[in-house]
Protein backbone atom coordinates (compact mmCIF):
# COMPACT_ATOMS: atom_id res chain seq x y z
CA UNK A 1 0.00 0.00 0.00
CA UNK A 2 3.03 2.51 1.10
CA UNK A 3 4.46 1.19 -2.61
CA UNK A 4 1.32 2.57 -4.21
CA UNK A 5 1.40 5.80 -2.45
CA UNK A 6 4.55 6.40 -3.10
CA UNK A 7 4.47 5.78 -6.82
CA UNK A 8 1.13 7.80 -7.15
CA UNK A 9 3.32 11.11 -5.74
CA UNK A 10 6.25 9.89 -7.95
CA UNK A 11 3.67 9.96 -11.04
CA UNK A 12 1.89 13.42 -9.91
CA UNK A 13 4.88 14.93 -9.21
CA UNK A 14 6.13 14.47 -12.74
CA UNK A 15 2.95 15.23 -14.35
CA UNK A 16 3.43 18.37 -12.51
CA UNK A 17 6.81 19.23 -12.95
CA UNK A 18 6.22 17.96 -16.67
CA UNK A 19 3.44 19.93 -17.39
CA UNK A 20 5.39 23.89 -15.86
CA UNK A 21 8.19 22.42 -18.02
CA UNK A 22 5.66 21.98 -21.07
CA UNK A 23 4.73 25.60 -19.98
CA UNK A 24 8.01 26.97 -19.86
CA UNK A 25 9.03 25.62 -23.09
CA UNK A 26 5.88 26.83 -24.94
CA UNK A 27 5.12 30.24 -24.05
CA UNK A 28 7.22 32.75 -26.41
CA UNK A 29 10.04 34.68 -24.47
CA UNK A 30 9.07 38.52 -23.93
CA UNK A 31 9.50 39.88 -27.82
CA UNK A 32 11.78 43.20 -27.48
CA UNK A 33 11.02 45.56 -30.62
CA UNK A 34 13.34 46.01 -33.29
CA UNK A 35 15.68 48.92 -32.01
CA UNK A 36 14.80 52.58 -33.27
CA UNK A 37 16.39 53.87 -36.26
CA UNK A 38 19.20 55.75 -35.36
CA UNK A 39 22.31 56.70 -37.20
CA UNK A 40 24.52 59.54 -37.37
CA UNK A 41 25.74 62.50 -39.72
CA UNK A 42 28.27 64.75 -39.12
CA UNK A 43 27.85 68.77 -40.45
CA UNK A 44 30.55 70.71 -40.89
CA UNK A 45 29.94 74.34 -42.44
CA UNK A 46 32.31 76.71 -43.49
CA UNK A 47 31.31 80.31 -44.57
CA UNK A 48 34.13 82.65 -45.88
CA UNK A 49 36.60 80.20 -44.49
CA UNK A 50 34.81 80.35 -40.85
CA UNK A 51 34.06 77.21 -39.24
CA UNK A 52 30.22 77.92 -38.53
CA UNK A 53 29.07 76.13 -34.74
CA UNK A 54 25.89 73.91 -35.21
CA UNK A 55 24.49 74.66 -32.11
CA UNK A 56 23.78 72.14 -29.47
CA UNK A 57 20.18 71.01 -29.14
CA UNK A 58 18.89 72.37 -32.24
CA UNK A 59 15.38 69.45 -32.32
CA UNK A 60 15.18 69.31 -28.77
CA UNK A 61 12.64 70.37 -26.23
CA UNK A 62 12.30 69.22 -22.49
CA UNK A 63 9.04 66.83 -23.89
CA UNK A 64 9.73 66.13 -27.36
CA UNK A 65 12.88 65.78 -29.48
CA UNK A 66 12.23 65.64 -33.68
CA UNK A 67 13.90 63.01 -35.55
CA UNK A 68 16.86 64.71 -36.58
CA UNK A 69 18.77 66.55 -33.94
CA UNK A 70 22.08 67.41 -32.14
CA UNK A 71 22.85 66.82 -28.48
CA UNK A 72 26.22 68.74 -28.51
CA UNK A 73 27.80 71.59 -30.51
CA UNK A 74 30.67 69.13 -32.46
CA UNK A 75 28.05 69.00 -35.63
CA UNK A 76 26.82 65.33 -35.04
CA UNK A 77 23.23 64.96 -36.28
CA UNK A 78 21.39 62.48 -34.91
CA UNK A 79 18.79 60.83 -36.70
CA UNK A 80 16.29 58.74 -34.55
CA UNK A 81 12.64 57.60 -35.41
CA UNK A 82 10.67 54.36 -34.39
CA UNK A 83 10.65 53.67 -38.01
CA UNK A 84 13.16 53.56 -40.91
CA UNK A 85 12.81 55.92 -43.58
CA UNK A 86 14.28 58.40 -45.75
CA UNK A 87 15.39 61.57 -43.62
CA UNK A 88 17.29 64.25 -45.61
CA UNK A 89 19.24 66.83 -44.92
CA UNK A 90 16.81 69.50 -45.81
CA UNK A 91 15.19 68.54 -43.15
CA UNK A 92 17.67 69.15 -40.29
CA UNK A 93 17.96 73.08 -41.89
CA UNK A 94 14.08 73.32 -41.39
CA UNK A 95 14.37 72.11 -37.65
CA UNK A 96 17.00 74.58 -37.31
CA UNK A 97 15.25 77.45 -38.97
CA UNK A 98 17.88 78.15 -41.32
CA UNK A 99 18.18 78.40 -44.91
CA UNK A 100 20.31 75.74 -46.76
CA UNK A 101 19.45 75.09 -50.71
CA UNK A 102 21.47 75.55 -53.86
CA UNK A 103 20.82 79.23 -54.04
CA UNK A 104 23.16 79.69 -50.61
CA UNK A 105 23.53 78.94 -47.01
CA UNK A 106 22.00 81.58 -43.67
CA UNK A 107 22.12 84.67 -45.20
CA UNK A 108 24.67 84.28 -48.48
CA UNK A 109 23.69 83.89 -51.58
CA UNK A 110 25.53 82.67 -54.43
CA UNK A 111 26.31 84.58 -57.45
CA UNK A 112 28.89 85.43 -59.64
CA UNK A 113 31.67 86.11 -57.05
CA UNK A 114 30.33 83.74 -54.63
CA UNK A 115 30.00 80.05 -54.31
CA UNK A 116 28.35 77.32 -52.56
CA UNK A 117 30.17 73.68 -52.68
CA UNK A 118 29.13 70.20 -50.78
CA UNK A 119 31.28 67.13 -50.28
CA UNK A 120 29.81 64.32 -49.04
CA UNK A 121 32.47 61.72 -47.85
CA UNK A 122 35.23 63.73 -49.27
CA UNK A 123 33.06 63.95 -52.70
CA UNK A 124 31.42 66.28 -54.27
CA UNK A 125 27.33 66.44 -54.44
CA UNK A 126 24.91 68.52 -56.04
CA UNK A 127 22.13 67.44 -53.97
CA UNK A 128 22.07 70.18 -51.42
CA UNK A 129 19.31 69.48 -49.28
CA UNK A 130 18.12 66.39 -51.18
CA UNK A 131 21.08 64.62 -49.51
CA UNK A 132 20.45 61.65 -47.83
CA UNK A 133 21.28 61.36 -43.94
CA UNK A 134 23.39 58.07 -43.47
CA UNK A 135 25.29 56.39 -40.91
CA UNK A 136 29.06 57.63 -39.92
CA UNK A 137 28.12 60.00 -43.27
CA UNK A 138 30.79 63.43 -43.16
CA UNK A 139 28.83 66.39 -44.82
CA UNK A 140 30.97 69.73 -45.53
CA UNK A 141 29.46 73.05 -46.66
CA UNK A 142 31.27 75.63 -47.88
CA UNK A 143 30.44 78.94 -48.90
CA UNK A 144 33.47 81.29 -50.60
CA UNK A 145 34.51 83.57 -53.18
CA UNK A 146 34.47 81.78 -56.47
CA UNK A 147 38.36 81.15 -57.41
CA UNK A 148 39.65 82.66 -60.31
CA UNK A 149 40.67 80.70 -63.37
CA UNK A 150 43.83 80.44 -64.22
Amino acid sequence: KTLMKNMKYIIYSTCIASLFLLIACTTPEKVTPPPPYHVHSHLEIEILGEKQIIPQNVGLSPNHHKPIHTHEEEGRLHVESPVAKTFYLKEFFTTWNQRFDKEGIFNYGIDDKYELIVYVNGKQDTRFGDIVLEDNQHIKIIYQKVKEKT
